[in-house]
């Protein structure tokens, strides 16, 4: 209980202040339960929330080398880069956490696992928003680009419907909306993305608020002197 405890403290958006102790602790549970999957989880968020690379990556390896000799299937490869891929971009390893989505992206396609597909297309499409490109519109091309961004993000929500994938399709609508504020769309359709991305969050628990409180408070300030 203590273990998930912490876990849910770092997965959760309060920013509640870690135990210092924390660190010798988990140092301490792995000594004696050297295969503990979910320690080794939590070693992992408590170094990347620390910014320790290669601690974080190390523990990352560990939890799913332990989930595999438990779990059997192979299965848990494709989820392993995908969470070494986001590791990479939290550090600003955009190359290398390209490279990696690519891999992820071929490990689920021979395992049909259209969930992780479905995660791996939603980082894709975020690294894109994150480029500098995306923001200002000073030429056609610029302009063509941000709307093929938009219709893939459209799509992508569609799909994460099908596949009953709330999370991704939350994340997916937050998205769309930093896209539609960054290419100075109408409110409407900010708000619109911004409303699901709330209705989502609150009906199955995804622990987003601060993300979309921040992305409301970028409409806002966007669009409250209009």
């Amino acid at each position: 209980k203590y273990v998930e405890a912490q876990i849910e403290l770092f997965e959760s958006e309060t920013h509640e202040e870690v135990p210092q102790e924390l660190q010798q602790e988990i140092r301490d549970m792995l000594m004696l339960h050297p295969d503990h999957t979910r320690v080794h989880y939590l070693s992992y968020l408590y170094y990347a929330q620390h910014g320790d690379w290669e601690q974080a990556e190390r523990s990352l390896r560990h939890y799913f080398d332990t989930y595999q000799s438990f779990d059997g299937t192979g299965s848990a490869y494709q989820y392993a880069l995908l969470n070494l891929a986001i590791l990479n971009i939290r550090f600003g390893l955009v190359t290398e956490a390209r490279k990696v989505l690519e891999e992820a992206k071929d490990m689920a396609r021979d395992s049909r696992d259209n969930i992780c597909l479905l995660y791996l297309a939603s980082w894709e499409k975020r690294l894109e928003l994150g480029k500098p490109t995306i923001l200002p519109l000073p030429s056609s091309e610029n302009a063509r680009s941000v709307d093929n961004l938009g219709r893939d993000l459209e799509a992508l929500s569609i799909q994460a419907v099908r596949e009953r994938a709330p999370q991704v399709q939350a994340l997916t609508e937050l998205q769309i909306a930093m896209k539609h504020i960054g290419s100075g769309k109408c409110p409407t359709f900010v708000f619109e993305a911004l409303a699901k991305a709330t209705a989502l969050c609150y009906c199955f628990d995804l622990k987003l608020q601060a993300s979309i409180a921040l992305a409301v408070a970028n409409a806002w300030h966007t669009y409250g002197k209009q």
